[in-house]
């Protein structure tokens, strides 16, 4: 497996986006910022997580803001 430094990829200024509390944990241990997109599924939900969104749009309207 290839490491993200081994990328040059910077995970603390990265996006992770995603619909299930796995992804967000995932994208929140690493230490990016994380875009929960909430389909309102019947299951868990994340418990840490920076943004919720109710479409990837919307998570990708807040990420050029926030890169401006």
């Amino acid at each position: 497996m290839v490491s993200a430094s081994e990328l040059d990829i910077d995970l603390n200024s990265s996006y992770l986006v995603g619909d299930r509390w796995k992804d967000i944990e995932a994208g929140f241990n690493a230490g990016c910022k994380t875009f929960f997109i909430d389909y309102n599924y019947d299951e868990k939900r994340p418990n840490n997580y920076d943004f919720r969104v109710n479409s990837l749009n919307e998570a990708l309207d807040i990420i050029l803001k926030l890169e401006r």
